[in-house]
């Protein structure tokens, strides 16, 4: 579960960076929280999936309308299934 927290975590970091970092070639100017929109983390739509000497963790994402997107993380270990955390990033 820290694995999957830690991996989430870190790609959240990079892609708010890449965002905030981001300038037009006209203009040094870094963007602004309102130029950041919901659209912005379309590319984690989908499922994730990481094998660990544990087992399988999956983390499932939905967009749900223009300013939600859904998620949760899940972990399979033989038969068993675990629901780790139910994720959401709005705008």
């Amino acid at each position: 579960m820290k694995a999957s927290i830690t991996i989430f975590c870190i790609i959240a970091i990079l892609m708010v960076t890449s965002i905030g970092c981001q300038s037009d070639k006209t203009s040094h100017s870094r963007v602004s929280k309102e130029d950041v929109t919901i659209n912005d983390f379309n590319w984690l739509v989908g499922t994730w999936k990481r094998e660990t000497r544990k087992g399988m963790l999956f983390e499932s994402w939905k967009i749900v309308n223009d300013s939600l997107l859904s998620g949760f993380s899940y972990g399979v270990s033989g038969s068993d299934t675990t629901l780790l955390e139910t994720l959401s990033i709005e705008n």
